[in-house]
């Protein structure tokens, strides 16, 4: 069986209440990204770790952009 990831947290600084940031391995390995994970592995860094919420605005910002 493989063993847990550790999920950090970091408090919000409008909410004041703690969010989970996910590495872009666990984001990509998500359910709830299955139907973009193309568009989410070449937004985000390896390294960096994110909130579901960052993800979501990152993808929305990119497929709000324009074409020229």
């Amino acid at each position: 069986m493989p063993a847990k990831k550790k999920v950090s947290t970091e408090l919000s600084e409008n909410t004041g209440r703690d969010e989970n940031r996910f590495t872009k391995e666990q984001l990509l390995g998500a359910h709830r990204f299955r139907d973009r994970r193309d568009l989410a592995d070449a937004l985000l860094t390896p390294g960096e770790r994110y909130t579901v919420k960052e993800v979501e605005e990152k993808m929305e910002t990119y497929r709000k952009g324009k074409v020229k």
